[in-house]
C-alpha cells in the first residue's frame, strides 16, 4: 500500500508531467504483479490481496480527475484497463467494492465535474506565467483549429475514454455482477452516469452516453437470454433499462419547446439510439414481454415527432424530413416482435397515426408534413412487402 501511495504522489506532483506520466504507468505495472503474484492465506490475511487492489484503484482514482489532460486519461485508461484485464482473478466481493467505492466514483467526477476546476485551467491556459514568443504565437495559431484547445473539449475527451471503459467492464463481467448482493446499487448509479451523458449537448459525449446505454441493453440482452436462472436475476436490470430509457425520450422531457436536462437530444445520439434500439429488438426478441415492446414503439414514435430541429441535417431522400425522423422510422418499420397480435397492431397504429396526425402548423413545415407522410406511407408497404405482419394484423 505504501508503494501505490507513493506512486499516487509522484503521478500528483506538478513539477515534471513526465514523472506523472511515468508512475501512472507503473501502477498499470503494479496490476500485472498483483494478479500474478496473489497474496497467499499462509503469509497474510485471505483479504490480503483484496485491500491491495482496492488501494491501486484509489490512487488510479484520484489520478482520473487530475487537470493535466494526458495524465488523467491515462489514469482512466489504466483503471478500466487493469478491471478488466484482471478482473476475473479479483474476489466477487471486492469486485464490486471496487466497482462501487472506485469506478463509480471516478465516473461521477470525471462526467459531472467540478466546474471550479476547470474556470481555473482556463484562466491558466488564458494566462501563462510565461508569454510565448512570437514564433510559439504562430505555431499555436497553426495548430489551434485541429486540435482539442480548451478545457471543455479536453474534458469531454476523458469523459468518453471513462465511459467506454467502464462499460467494457460491465460487459466482460456481467455474469459476475449480475448475481451479487448490491449488483443493482452499481447499476442505477451507472445508468445515472450514461443518461447524464446522453443527454449532454456535445455531440461526442451524448454520443458516448447512448453508447453506453445500448452497451447496457446489450449485456442485459445477453444474460437475460442466457438461462432462466440468470433471468431471474437480469430482469430488474433490464426493465429498469427501458422505464430509464422511456423517460430520457418522453413528452414530459420537452418543455415549451425546450428540451429537459436529462433528455437525449443531440441529433448523432438520437440516430444511434434508434439504430441501436431495432438491432436489441432484433437480436433479444425473446427477452421482451408486452410492455417492453410497447416501450420501443413509444420512443421512436416520439423521436420522429421531436426530431425536427431545422439545423438538423435533412434527409437526401425524403427532403423535408430530417434524418433523425427518417431513422426512426426506419427503426420502427424493421422492429421484430414475437407472435403477439396486440403489439404487432400498435406498432402498425403507430405509423398510420404518423401518417394523419394533425400539424400545429406552427412548428412543422408542408414539406416537412409531406415527407414524413411519404416515409410513414414507405414503411407500411414494407412491413407488408417482407411478410412480418400476422395474417390477421394484416
Amino acid at each position: 500500500r505504501d508503494w501505490m501511495k507513493l506512486l499516487g504522489s509522484y503521478g500528483s506532483q506538478t513539477v515534471d508531467v513526465n514523472v506523472a506520466l511515468a508512475a501512472v504507468g507503473l501502477l498499470w505495472r503494479t496490476s500485472d504483479f498483483l494478479a500474478k503474484h496473489p497474496l497467499q492465506p499462509e503469509h497474510s490475511r485471505v483479504s490480503g490481496s483484496n485491500e491491495l487492489w482496492l488501494s491501486l484503484f484509489d490512487e488510479l482514482k484520484k489520478l482520473s480527475i487530475d487537470p493535466r489532460p494526458d495524465v488523467r486519461n491515462g489514469a482512466v485508461r489504466t483503471f478500466t484497463g487493469a478491471m478488466a484485464t484482471h478482473g476475473s482473478i479479483i474476489e466477487v466481493e471486492c469486485f464490486e467494492v471496487c466497482l462501487r467505492n472506485a469506478l463509480l466514483p471516478l465516473l461521477l467526477s470525471v462526467v459531472m465535474g467540478d466546474e471550479e476546476q476547470r474556470v481555473g485551467e482556463g484562466a491558466m491556459n488564458e494566462n501563462p506565467s510565461t508569454p510565448p514568443s512570437p514564433t510559439e504565437n504562430r505555431r499555436s495559431q497553426v495548430t489551434l483549429h485541429y486540435s482539442r484547445d480548451t478545457p471543455e473539449k479536453q474534458w469531454n475527451e476523458t469523459k468518453v475514454i471513462a465511459l467506454s471503459g467502464a462499460g467494457r467492464v460491465f460487459k466482460l463481467f456481467a455474469g459476475k455482477l449480475f448475481v451479487s448482493e448490491n449488483f443493482y446499487i452499481v447499476w442505477s448509479s451507472y445508468l445515472d452516469v450514461s443518461i447524464l451523458a446522453a443527454s449532454s449537448g456535445e455531440k461526442e459525449l451524448a454520443a458516448a452516453g447512448v453508447a453506453s446505454l445500448l452497451n447496457a441493453l446489450q449485456t442485459c440482452g445477453e444474460q437475460i437470454t442466457e438461462t432462466k436462472e440468470m433471468a431471474k436475476f437480469t430482469g430488474p436490470a433490464w426493465n429498469q433499462l427501458w422505464r430509464s430509457l422511456d423517460q430520457c425520450v418522453s413528452e414530459s422531457a420537452f418543455v415549451d419547446g425546450e428540451v429537459h436536462r436529462r433528455a437525449i437530444s443531440e441529433e448523432k445520439a438520437l440516430c444511434m439510439l434508434t439504430e441501436g434500439i431495432a438491432s436489441v429488438t432484433k437480436a433479444f426478441k425473446d427477452a421482451f414481454l408486452s410492455n417492453h415492446s410497447q416501450i420501443v414503439i413509444g420512443i421512436l414514435r416520439r423521436i420522429v415527432l421531436f426530431g425536427r430541429n431545422k439545423a438538423w441535417k435533412q434527409s437526401q431522400k425524403w427532403s423535408g424530413a430530417t434524418e433523425v425522423q427518417v431513422s426512426a422510422l426506419k427503426a420502427l418499420e424493421s422492429l421484430v416482435f414475437k407472435d403477439d397480435d396486440n403489439t404487432w397492431s400498435t406498432l402498425v397504429d403507430c405509423i398510420l397515426d404518423l401518417i394523419h396526425s394533425s400539424s400545429d402548423g406552427e412548428h412543422e413545415s408542408s414539406l416537412m408534413r409531406e415527407a414524413l407522410d411519404r416515409r410513414a406511407v414507405a414503411s407500411v408497404e414494407a412491413l407488408f412487402r417482407e411478410k412480418r405482419l400476422p395474417l390477421s394484423v394484416q
